[in-house]
């Protein structure tokens, strides 16, 4: 039995870091008899956000090392409630922004959505959350959301293995975040076709894909209809 607890621990302590509470349940009696972690690397229909911290460098310059340390880590773990109540899945973080997936590791039909959803309250928390702060600490965050195929699973080495997503519209959905206004969230064509008839959105421009072979467009999220 103590054996059993510790095995579920392991697999438990892993999960936590990406997982909602409700996937982490379902995952680990997948993985409980077979002893590791276990979830393929599939090819799948997702949404990906994008999100980081406009004006970080400035905002680091003013501030001590620990105040800013101390005002990220509370931003993520508002930005991570919001993600893990949308069904969504934490990539990672990355310096002063983080990348979140909907739709892995289990399918979802309307991914998109749950992701448009988990912006938009994203951005709410934020705003929430600098009224309270003095002024020369606030900040506002950016945000892209592209939907398209991708590969998911463990990748990394034996020693590190972490669970994440890799393709053009992962790429797609970074390039959308970098051009975002401040507290505004850009959506990619596929995205905005699949909620327009809940959001509206408003056309930004055509800019080429990183690879430069196709037109990707842009479209900025307005709210909800």
């Amino acid at each position: 039995m103590s054996e059993s607890i510790q095995k579920e621990f392991m697999i438990r302590s892993n999960l936590e870091r990406f997982l909602s509470p409700r996937v982490v349940e379902l995952v680990t009696m997948d993985c409980l008899d077979r002893g590791e972690i276990f979830l393929k690397t599939n090819r799948l229909d997702a949404t990906i956000i994008f999100s980081d911290v406009k004006g970080f460098t400035r905002l680091s310059e003013k501030l001590d090392p620990q105040e800013i340390v101390d005002i990220l880590s509370q931003h993520f773990s508002l930005m991570t409630e919001v993600i893990f109540a949308n069904e969504g899945t934490l990539d990672k973080y990355v310096g002063d922004g983080l990348v979140a997936i909907f739709g892995a590791p289990f399918p979802s039909e309307d991914h998109a959505h749950k992701a448009v959803r988990a912006g938009l309250q994203m951005i709410e928390k934020q705003e929430k959350f600098c009224d309270n702060l003095p002024p020369d600490k606030q900040f506002a965050i950016r945000i892209g959301i592209n939907t398209g195929s991708i590969i998911a699973g463990y990748m990394g080495s034996p020693k590190r293995m972490e669970y994440t997503v890799l393709g053009e519209p992962v790429i797609i959905a970074q390039r959308l975040q970098s051009l975002a206004d401040p507290n505004t969230i850009y959506l990619g064509r596929e995205t905005y076709h699949r909620v327009k008839d809940c959001y509206t959105g408003e056309f930004v421009s055509r800019m080429k894909t990183p690879k430069g072979l196709k037109e990707m467009e842009i479209y900025r999220l307005m709210g909800t209809r």
